[in-house]
């Protein structure tokens, strides 16, 4: 079914509160959302966010994936999400919200990356008419089969409004990535220097220099995954001689990722130097 990491559908209010490093997969279907899967009719989400983590499904014909929020239906403000969103499958995908329903979304951002395969965007994935969104960014990757765009991927009827709102342009975006009114694409720096607001600060060691919220504590710098060269050396030991005799190596091997460990270097290198655990 529809599932949140935090609660299943918020009607009341949500404040203060974040997840972190959350891992939410689905094999069966239904809308995911970093935080909640609905923010309904009176629900209001504000000062929250959602800090790493992975929202996956494994469902052909699964719908609303959001960073945040599969479904808003009311209000959103002064929040962001980082959620890494692997929904290959899925359709109406949104680092920040799946679908924008109805209601607003204001100061907020996102800050990971979403991949999906039709009609989904960075920061919403499909936004219906008399909506608002105001004073956002994205800065994810995007990845989407078809009819994905670097900000909103599907604008029902029109879509709603949006205002002084962007992404950054130096990000993967989809090649069908096509202009939408009130986002404005930028590069890292000029995107770092836009004016959001009376909510949003900014420092050169905070955030990578993006623009943060001032009423949320200061966001931690994603690291990136970068590419390492490790050499790796075989030898069996000699427990009565205390010696060590070399059996295969030095290799180097390559390893891509964020804070990697023996068993990345493991998983790397198994064509080389077969393994198994025990």
């Amino acid at each position: 079914g529809s599932v949140g990491i935090l609660a299943k559908t918020n009607k009341g209010t949500i404040e203060n509160c974040y997840v972190k490093d959350g891992k939410l997969v689905s094999k069966t279907g239904g809308s995911l959302g970093g935080l909640v899967y609905q923010n309904d009719y009176k629900g209001i989400i504000t000062k929250s966010y959602v800090s790493g983590g992975i929202i996956s499904t494994e469902y052909n014909y699964a719908t609303s994936i959001g960073g945040l929020a599969a479904t808003n239906r009311n209000e959103i403000s002064e929040c962001y999400s980082t959620a890494e969103l692997k929904a290959s499958p899925a359709k109406w995908v949104g680092g920040l919200v799946g679908w924008l329903y109805s209601g607003e979304i204001t100061d907020c951002y996102t800050m990971g990356s979403v991949n999906a395969k039709e009609l989904s965007g960075g920061f919403v994935g499909r936004m219906d008419s008399d909506t608002k969104i105001t004073n956002c960014y994205s800065l994810n990757n995007v990845s989407v089969t078809t009819d994905g765009n670097a900000f909103v991927g599907k604008m029902r009827d029109g879509g709603g409004s949006i205002t002084n709102s962007y992404y950054n342009s130096e990000m993967k975006l989809p090649e069908s990535t096509s202009e939408v009114s009130g986002v404005v694409a930028k590069d890292n720096d000029s995107l770092k220097a836009v004016d959001l607001g009376s909510k949003w600060t900014k420092k050169q060691d905070i955030n990578s220099g993006y623009p943060y919220l001032k009423n949320l504590s200061e966001p931690t710098d994603l690291v990136p995954a970068k590419l390492i060269t490790v050499q790796v050396m075989i030898a069996n030991y000699d427990e009565d001689k205390y010696e060590f005799s070399k059996r295969k190596g030095p290799i180097d091997v390559d390893v891509q990722t964020v804070n990697p460990t023996v068993e990345d270097v493991l998983v790397a290198s198994k064509d080389e130097i077969p393994y198994k655990w025990t």
